[in-house]
């Protein structure tokens, strides 16, 4: 992916995995923390930059024109290749030169890639190419005060219950005690996904801090697990993935059964009795008594219940 600066044919490019949303987001923080807020971007009509008009409809608003109002920058969606020429003129040198730069260096990965590419590549391309603006005031507008990490990632909507929690991706977050008010339940809040790869909860111009609340399974099985400590309330940790600076698990932050309160001896500790299927089941029970639970088939009966006979 690359920028260039209309007036000055300034180029800035980046290796990427793939042409998301995500990925043209970081390109454009990347070029506004380095020379400022543009006027205006002018980029192809790809679906994450903007969503095709549908009959008698308006067309919805994409995450990247949602980050560029709220950054004050237009958005100019090219009709043609031919239109937006000087990048796809940049892109045919590219494919020439960059990659004999690449195999010369012998980048093999990709860290490799953009490491060549910032030092060696962009640095001779501006020296060569890039020239005097015709007009020496610089448009690029100051970013100081602009949250762009918080701006420059998607944004989603979700409503409070009334008990105080947010589902997002399948699990409920509650809003902690300190951050509940009577005005918060049944109403939007916005959570932030960053891009890396952690979550934040704000409603209006304040973040809440927040922890995973209990399950229903959890809770008709008996479990509990602690709540997260305070200074990692407000990065949520993404699905599967641990947040930053978390380590991993340890027996204390796994999920247990109530009958085994801390301090008990283990004679007087009442014992859970499980029955086992298979061999592997028991293997499972050894390593992990909650897992096993979860794998267990559930039994349905499929039955009349009958109030007694002297039943009121």
């Amino acid at each position: 992916m690359a920028l260039i600066d209309d007036a000055t044919g300034r180029k800035l490019g980046r290796f990427l995995r793939s042409d998301t949303t995500e990925a043209n987001m970081e390109m454009l923080a990347a070029w506004i923390a380095a020379f400022g807020r543009p006027m205006a971007i002018y980029s192809d009509r790809a679906s994450h930059f903007r969503q095709p008009q549908q009959a008698g409809r308006k067309a919805p608003q994409t995450q990247i024109e949602r980050a560029l109002a709220e950054l004050d920058i237009g958005l100019i969606c090219a009709r043609s290749p031919q239109a937006k020429g000087r990048i796809e003129r940049s892109h045919g040198t590219d494919q020439d030169r960059l990659i004999k730069g690449l195999r010369l260096a012998g980048a093999c990965t990709l860290e490799a890639a953009n490491r060549y590419l910032k030092q060696v590549y962009l640095a001779r391309i501006n020296e060569r190419f890039a020239k005097e603006a015709a007009n020496p005031a610089d448009a690029h507008r100051p970013v100081a005060g602009w949250d762009l990490e918080a701006i420059m990632c998607a944004h989603e909507q979700r409503k409070v219950a009334n008990d105080w929690t947010v589902s997002i991706d399948g699990v409920r977050w509650q809003i902690e005690r300190g951050e509940q008010t009577g005005r918060l339940r049944g109403r939007r809040v916005t959570v932030e996904r960053r891009r890396d790869a952690t979550l934040r909860l704000r409603w209006g111009d304040r973040y809440l801090k927040v922890h995973r609340a209990a399950g229903q399974l959890e809770r008709q099985l008996g479990w509990d697990r602690p709540a997260a400590p305070p200074a990692r309330a407000v990065d949520l940790p993404p699905c599967g993935q641990p947040g930053p600076g978390a380590q991993e698990a340890g027996p204390s932050d796994r999920l247990t059964t109530r009958l085994e309160q801390p301090g008990d001896s283990p004679a007087a500790r009442p014992q859970v009795v499980h029955k086992l299927h298979s061999p592997d089941d028991e293997a499972t029970h050894q390593a992990d008594p909650v897992m096993h639970e979860l794998k267990k088939p559930l039994q349905v009966h499929n039955c009349t219940r009958k109030p007694k006979p002297d039943h009121p």
